[in-house]
């Protein structure tokens, strides 16, 4: 079986006997959020947290990029290739992805 393949098995294997579907497929979503993270630090596509503030700073000021909120994320905007999502909103969860070691047989490939 593919690394790949074994890392989802270990996460289904985790989840309670009673999971949904959609609980499930939110697990794997989370993992596959962790990994990506965890790679980018170890190939050191980070940034400063000096230059977060001051991207966060032009998202309140509306100077630069500004994530959407509310219904008008949902809302697909005209020309776009997306209709809205139709996904539940994910559980809040918090992650601590600076200071992280890798441990000797760890999922993350």
């Amino acid at each position: 079986m593919s690394a790949i393949k074994e890392q989802m098995a270990e996460v289904i294997r985790k989840q309670p006997d009673d999971a949904s579907y959609e609980e499930i497929m939110r697990e794997l979503a989370f993992e596959q959020t962790i990994t990506r993270g965890l790679d980018d630090s170890w190939q050191g596509r980070v940034i400063s947290n000096e230059e977060l503030k001051r991207r966060i700073g032009e998202w309140q000021s509306g100077s630069g990029f500004r994530p959407r909120r509310g219904a008008a994320a949902r809302t697909p905007t005209p020309g776009s290739p997306r209709g809205p999502s139709r996904l539940k909103p994910l559980p809040q969860r918090r992650c601590a992805t600076f200071m992280v070691s890798r441990p000797p047989g760890s999922l993350v490939t």
